[in-house]
């Protein structure tokens, strides 16, 4: 695989992050149908616009991966913090950081390839 660029996200990114969703979308409604659904693709680019418009807190990550110039993967991601009353809950992992991936799709021509990988350095 070409040499791939993670970034963050950023308006503009819009179409290439809907064409990779659509895609996992498909891909996971065919797997199980009665958990996952093909969404409206009515006004989709200008959803995902939106989302990239709006301002993210220090503990919500979005990063796309690049190849040519062309998106190929994405992650959204955030952190949770510790629970206040740690101590008294029965999980301890409530007590640690814990990191909360809300979405990571890579597409479908790009995928088992790395892209996904936790070895790519962000790019500034």
């Amino acid at each position: 695989m070409d040499h791939i660029v993670v970034r963050p996200a950023q308006p503009g990114d819009g179409r290439d992050l809907a064409r990779d969703y659509l895609q996992s979308c498909r891909y996971y409604a065919q797997l199980d149908p009665e958990a996952f659904q093909v969404p409206t693709t009515v006004g989709l680019i200008e959803w995902m616009e939106a989302s990239l418009q709006r301002p993210r807190s220090q503990d919500n990550l979005w990063l796309v991966a690049e190849v040519d110039g062309r998106i190929v993967g994405n992650v959204e991601a955030r952190l949770e913090r510790p629970v206040d009353d740690a101590a008294r809950q029965m999980l301890r992992e409530l007590g640690q950081v814990r990191v909360w991936v809300n979405l990571l799709d890579v597409d479908e021509s790009c995928r088992r390839r790395g892209v996904a990988t936790c070895q790519r350095r962000l790019s500034s």
